[in-house]
């Protein structure tokens, strides 16, 4: 019998997307629930099959967006203020036409496996989607800004009393990985130049969860009440895979199976480097699931090819 809770979440979450399609880049991932249903959640967002970036552009150039947030301009002639404007539309066009070459992943673990759990992730996911298609056109870019804002609301809510651990983090064509890390665990790259697992813990920077506490920049509440915590900022993390290279982004449920981490992980993706993306998960998941577990647990990989001659 299925909970109206659970029915609800399904309904109101977004589906998970296309997988990104990126050259030289090969991406998958999987969530394995504890239960039915489960609090681990992976949004792919591919942008050029998401939004529509083409129009966007166009309507940049052509100045039919009044909101798009121009440089205050004063005491300067006309000519200069026109020519500092359409600079300023060309080089957001060119912002918004680069995310074709990009792709968001988007992987939550909200804490519990109850129908609470199952709604927040669903909420959030749409709610993060929403604000994507509110910043991209205007902006030419996801900020960091977008995520103190949902922070905010979802503290703000007093129906939802579990908070939320998140990575965002978007790929592009060249391997560069950008990424914030709300309560998350380093990624793990496997590097093909020196055939080793590296856990990059020195360059990870990871803030509270998402809806546990209020940003520094803003210590009360819609209500007007104080925060008892303030979290700092969430900060930009940044990645360069190289060809050959698997990057693996996981969830809490990875990480507590530190045995896997340390022993079986490095083997299977230094036995399995030719194999796709998708196949190293299919590997890691049989491998996985030999073991006892008490949690969700999912991952992404992120190889990068070798170019074509």
């Amino acid at each position: 019998m299925i909970s109206m809770s659970l029915e609800i979440s399904r309904k109101v979450a977004p589906k998970t997307g296309k997988l990104p399609e990126l050259d030289n880049l090969d991406i998958y991932g999987t969530v394995i629930p504890l239960l039915e249903e489960g609090g681990d959640r992976i949004t792919w967002i591919s942008f050029k099959d998401r939004y529509p970036l083409d129009k966007w552009s166009e309507n940049v150039l052509e100045g039919g967006k009044d909101h798009i947030i121009l440089p205050a301009l004063e005491n300067i002639s006309e000519d200069i203020k026109t020519e500092i404007i359409n600079n300023y539309r060309s080089n957001l066009s060119n912002k918004i036409l680069e995310h074709k070459k990009k792709a968001g992943i988007a992987m939550t673990d909200v804490a519990g496996h109850n129908d609470e759990a199952l709604i927040i992730n669903a909420a959030f996911h749409q709610s993060l989607l929403n604000g994507i298609l509110d910043h991209l056109p205007i902006r030419g870019e996801v900020p960091v800004a977008l995520f103190e804002n949902l922070n905010t609301r979802f503290k703000s809510t007093d129906d939802f009393k579990s908070s939320l651990a998140l990575l965002y983090g978007e790929i592009s064509e060249s391997g560069n990985f950008r990424y914030i890390a709300a309560n998350t665990h380093e990624p793990i790259l496997y590097s093909a130049q020196y055939d080793t697992m590296l856990r990059l813990k020195k360059t990870h920077n990871s803030a509270l969860p998402i809806g546990f506490a209020l940003s520094s920049y803003s210590g009360a509440d819609e209500t007007g009440s104080e925060s008892d915590i303030i979290k700092p900022p969430y900060e930009i993390n940044e990645i360069d895979i190289s060809p050959g290279d698997i990057l693996l982004l996981y969830s809490d449920g990875l990480y507590d199976h530190e045995i896997y981490l340390e022993n079986n992980l490095e083997k299977i993706l230094s036995e399995n480097t030719e194999k796709s993306s998708e196949e190293i998960c299919q590997i890691m998941k049989q491998d996985i699931l030999k073991s006892q577990r008490d949690d969700d647990i999912s991952y992404t990989i992120i190889k990068k090819h070798h170019q074509k001659l």
